[in-house]
């Protein structure tokens, strides 16, 4: 898990960069393709192709359309905003998944993780700073993120049947036919060192897919999940050492606050699952 968050990092990092030159839906493309050959080869060692037969292709068709619109959303995000913010930003999902995980999922939520989700969602405002400016690309991260916590739930109904390999496999195959048909109006040709750098990317966003499949069938998710947070430590470090930039007082108390509740909302599901 923690390969995988460093990598994350790393990968947004290089989207950061290579974002001034090249449209998101080329990006997009970029971000999926490798993935799907080395998912291909994951599927067929835990299952073989029998595993890739489904009776929910219009859940998987949402769940990959919503996680595609998500990417692009963060990947415009990226462009603009410091990497601490935006994996900042990102540490909402919690918050959005306890929610969802009412209506959806029907969990039972008490009245301490309802208190700590208005908690996270102060801490995003901090970062977000309404009352100062309206910046719409802090508020375009947030919808990412929401696109990202519905994958979540909807992943979580699809891994009942599903195997979980194979929902990865359709997502980013969506995400690379997506990016395809997007880009082509608009498609700017990489130079050489750029070739490079998108193959880079790429394989490091398949890494990311399967170090975090093996770890998650490895560990519960409630031991893994505050490990995401350390991934702050490292957008920081990539900021201030490749871009000259600290982050904001706002973005530390805020991704304080946020990630104060969203840990408490991991400690009570893992309590009340004991």
């Amino acid at each position: 898990m923690l390969v995988c968050e460093a990598l994350w990092v790393a990968m947004n990092g290089l989207i950061k960069e290579l974002s001034e030159s090249y449209p998101p839906l080329q990006l997009l493309f970029f971000r999926n393709v490798l993935s799907i050959p080395l998912l291909y080869y994951l599927v067929w060692m835990t299952g073989g192709h029998q595993v890739l037969k489904t009776n929910r292709p219009f859940m998987h068709l949402i769940h990959s359309l919503i996680g595609s619109i998500g990417m692009i959303c963060l990947i415009i995000a990226i462009s603009k905003l410091t990497l601490s913010e935006t994996v900042t930003i990102t540490y909402a999902a919690p918050l959005f998944i306890t929610i969802f995980s009412v209506p959806f999922l029907g969990e039972k939520v008490g009245l301490r993780r309802w208190l700590a989700v208005v908690v996270g969602f102060v801490g995003v405002l901090i970062v977000a700073r309404p009352d100062v400016e309206f910046n719409p690309l802090v508020f375009l991260g947030i919808f990412a993120t929401f696109c990202f916590s519905i994958t979540v739930i909807i992943k979580r109904i699809l891994s009942r049947t599903e195997n979980s390999a194979t929902l990865t496999l359709y997502f980013c195959i969506t995400g690379t036919v997506v990016g395809a048909i997007g880009m082509l109006p608009n498609w700017v040709e990489p130079r050489t060192v750029d070739w490079g750098i998108l193959i880079i990317m790429s394989l490091i966003a398949a890494l990311v897919q399967i170090t975090l499949t093996m770890a998650i069938k490895e560990t519960p998710v409630s031991i893994l999940s505050p490990l995401l947070y350390l991934s702050l430590v490292a957008a920081v470090i990539i900021d201030i050492i490749f871009w000259g930039v600290f982050p904001a007082t706002e973005t530390v108390v805020g991704a304080g606050i946020i990630i104060f509740a969203g840990l408490f909302i991991i400690y009570r599901e893992r309590k009340n699952k004991l």
